[in-house]
């Protein structure tokens, strides 16, 4: 007797499929349209909410650099205004710890009202500008409480200057002290 080989069929079903029940109606190719137009406005929908995202992300972006380069803009046109009028208004000693105070004070509100996406890089910029406040305050107090202390010196010489023409007799203890009010300007 001959044999006949066996074939394992490959192919899968197309078309309707059918029900189990022999007097079901035929819908596949009904539900296949419903249900692809149904995935196509999800589709859409998941689309064009995930763009709308993209596009809230984008402009949070924005606003957050456009908040750190005013915010840090203002911060630079106050801050000098300060100084020169600290400058000219109130004593060079301390002049350092009031700036940085004043700066700190301004650099708490900037962050505090600062977007979410923006406080990190404000506080950063922030950090470079205090440096540069704590520099040139800093050089502004050296420098003028040196210039009191050497006219206080020059005022102190001339008035020892006027006693050595009144009394010659004093000139070796009012040099000691001339010298030593001198030697401690460096």
């Amino acid at each position: 007797m001959p044999k006949l080989n066996q074939y394992i069929s490959q192919a899968t079903p197309q078309g309707t499929v059918r029900g189990v029940m022999p007097d079901a109606p035929r819908v596949g190719g009904l539900v296949a349209g419903v249900t692809a137009a149904n995935n196509t406005i999800q589709h859409v929908e998941y689309s064009r909410e995930r763009d709308m995202e993209r596009e809230r992300q984008q402009v949070a972006t924005e606003e957050a650099q456009t908040y750190v380069s005013t915010s840090v803009g203002d911060l630079r046109q106050q801050i000098p205004e300060y100084r020169l009028a600290a400058e000219q208004d109130e004593p060079a000693a301390g002049l350092t710890d009031r700036s940085l105070a004043y700066f700190d004070q301004l650099a708490t509100k900037a962050i505090e009202s600062a977007p979410e996406m923006a406080k990190r890089a404000v506080s950063a910029r922030l950090q470079d500008l205090r440096i540069g406040v704590h520099e040139k305050a800093f050089a502004y107090e050296t420098t003028a409480r040196r210039a009191a202390a050497l006219d206080s010196v020059v005022a102190s010489r001339d008035g020892a200057q006027k006693m050595l023409m009144a009394d010659p007799s004093q000139y070796g203890p009012v040099m000691a002290e001339q010298l030593a009010a001198i030697n401690n300007l460096n």
